[in-house]
């Protein structure tokens, strides 16, 4: 679990996760369950980059004890356009998963939340999005938010932009580590869809 590597075919994938997973968000199936095996009742959680529709976030509410999300897409605030998008494209009614989320608009690489707030940070395949030169400053604040003992769990595509190959100097310039072992060696049964691998990353405190 705590191994950061490529999502391969053979790893635990799911169909629903709070909802059908659509078949656009091919590797969602395997990165939402792995992801959701760190989150525990007693965490206060953040869902960073959590997107208006994507049910990561609503997975939490469900099991955390409290959860905060963020995106830059100012409608994140707006809870009436949150469960009318959800209950739209998927039929299903978050209204009261949604209850139990604080939302806020922010930038991943300025977060507006206290330092050493969170039990988990995660950031799932957002990364990607991002360019080169916001990684530095988003897994600074990641850090920042993050409580001393806590984790960081990311995934993203590759080979975009490359944060793979940043990843290791990236942790000695953030004073943080991987949690377990890191294998950036890609397998033969490695996930892929539209021209893309996923990489899934379990970072910690650099004590």
């Amino acid at each position: 679990m705590l191994t950061s590597r490529f999502f391969t075919t053979s790893d635990e994938h799911v169909d629903t996760f709070v909802y059908p997973i659509p078949e656009l968000w091919w590797s969602r199936i395997y990165e939402y369950p792995w992801a959701g095996h760190f989150a525990e009742p007693h965490h206060v959680a953040l869902d960073a980059g959590c997107g208006i529709e994507h049910p990561f976030k609503f997975a939490l509410a469900g099991v955390c004890k409290q959860v905060h999300a963020c995106d830059i897409d100012p409608n994140i605030i707006n809870e009436k356009f949150i469960i009318e998008t959800v209950k739209n494209g998927f039929n299903f009614d978050v209204t009261e998963l949604n209850g139990n989320i604080y939302y806020k608009i922010c930038d991943l690489g300025n977060l507006d939340y206290p330092d050493h707030s969170f039990d988990r940070v995660f950031c799932i395949s957002v990364l990607e999005h991002c360019h080169t030169s916001k990684y530095l400053s988003i897994l600074k604040e990641f850090k920042r938010v993050l409580k001393e003992d806590g984790l960081i769990i990311l995934t993203f595509d590759v080979p975009t932009h490359n944060l793979l190959g940043l990843l290791p100097q990236l942790m000695g310039e953030t004073g943080l580590t991987f949690a377990g072992g890191f294998n950036n060696q890609k397998p033969e049964n490695a996930i892929y869809g539209v021209g893309l691998n996923v990489f899934r990353a379990v970072l910690k405190y650099e004590l």
